[in-house]
């Protein structure tokens, strides 16, 4: 996350005053004037064995390391002064779910008022173990390519046109859409499918998912997409109150992550394979969030501006502070998630000024100044495709 420029000599001279000369100095550990006998060098009044440390090169390798760290974790605090949110039981997901029976327009009788609700936590007395779910793929994970005949794969798991299904046997208590932004990621969006399909189904939600494709030559803007998919979805079906903003090579490992949405925000994808399931920064809410259309709202949805990879969640996540709205996450066993390779976008390198700007933006770049080119609206067998000009 963090470039050369994040510790320049101005700015940390300020914080570490008697960091300048280091590489000078690490040379002269050893003097003539030295008290100390032969193989030894002056600690902390006494005497010790210099080989008892590092090389110079590499004490001068940590020096640097951690003055970038702690330059870092300054400069993290102007932007993120106090916010960081931390994670919550399922239980405690429970209390805040936010649920909806208002009707959606699947292409399936609505007339469900006999049917028993669907779980509100499906698979919950195995949260404990995560309950992985595995594709019912040979070898998914390691496929460089896959085959799919969308149709045939639409009527076997009876996905209605348009990418959307809902439970027969039970009247859901989830209605969601999932926004996916687009370009380039032809297998990724495969596997992607394949694997959510299924996956969603044994959650018994509703929902619909929405690819929003970038189609001209400019840097993507993840954030612009979010809000277009946003845009399109919610005039698609006004009474959908569920938003899941889904990255396409993330894919949930536990059933117990319902995909739904609480009275707060939650970041769903908060640790991934790529980064030994650890969490990178405590305000991190990329990958894989969800939230209610009453939240998206508030806060004006994602900025436009964020040409190229990275810095439009960040930019979120203020939002949401900023608005005094506190993001929840589940255990890192809940909200894990795989990443599937890929080549990485181009970095915005102007991603960081954006960002410390961005507070005084947020009522002005979002939703109310959204502008967009639609080429194609089309429905296809497993997903509805938004193609679009930024």
């Amino acid at each position: 996350m963090f470039t050369d420029d994040f510790c320049t000599a101005a700015r940390c001279s300020s914080i570490f005053p008697h960091s300048a000369g280091a590489a000078d100095r690490s040379e002269g550990y050893v003097t003539s004037s030295s008290p100390c006998g032969e193989g030894e060098i002056s600690v902390g009044g006494g005497c010790g064995s210099m080989y008892s440390l590092p090389p110079p090169p590499l004490r001068l390798f940590v020096v640097v390391l951690l003055l970038r760290i702690y330059c870092a974790y300054f400069w993290l605090n102007e932007i993120f002064p106090t916010s960081s949110y931390d994670f919550i039981s399922l239980s405690g997901y429970g209390r805040l779910l936010h649920t909806t029976r208002s009707k959606v327009r699947t292409g399936h009788n609505t007339s469900t008022s006999s049917l028993p609700p669907c779980p509100l936590l499906p698979f919950q007395s195995s949260f404990q173990t995560g309950n992985y779910f595995q594709p019912n793929i040979p070898y998914f994970w390691s496929l460089e390519d896959i085959e799919l005949d969308e149709k045939a794969a639409s009527d076997e798991m009876k996905i209605q046109v348009g990418g959307s299904w809902r439970p027969t046997d039970c009247n859901p208590v989830h209605h969601v859409a999932l926004i996916i932004p687009f370009r380039d990621r032809g297998i990724q969006l495969k596997k992607f499918l394949l694997y959510m399909h299924p996956f969603l189904q044994l959650q018994l939600i509703s929902y619909k998912i929405f690819v929003i494709e970038q189609t001209d030559e400019l840097p993507f803007n993840r954030g612009k997409l979010f809000n277009i998919g946003y845009n399109i979805s919610a005039w698609d079906d006004p009474s959908l109150e569920c938003f899941i903003f889904h990255d396409v090579d993330l894919l949930p490992e536990s059933l117990s992550n319902v995909y739904s949405c609480a009275k707060l925000p939650r970041h769903m994808s908060a640790v991934t394979n790529t980064f030994r399931y650890t969490l990178l920064y405590p305000q991190l809410f990329g990958g894989a969030t969800s939230m209610t259309r009453e939240t998206f709202d508030s806060v004006n949805g994602f900025s436009n501006n964020f040409y190229g990879w990275g810095g439009e969640d960040d930019d979120f996540f203020l939002r949401l502070t900023n608005k005094g709205i506190q993001p929840i996450r589940l255990s890192p066993t809940l909200s894990s998630y795989r990443m599937l390779p890929h080549k990485k976008e181009a970095a915005n390198l102007e991603r960081l000024d954006v960002l410390k700007k961005g507070h005084i933006q947020h009522d002005k770049d979002g939703m109310n100044n959204l502008k967009f080119t639609l080429l194609n609206h089309i429905s296809g067998p497993l997903y509805t495709l938004i193609q679009v000009k930024l």
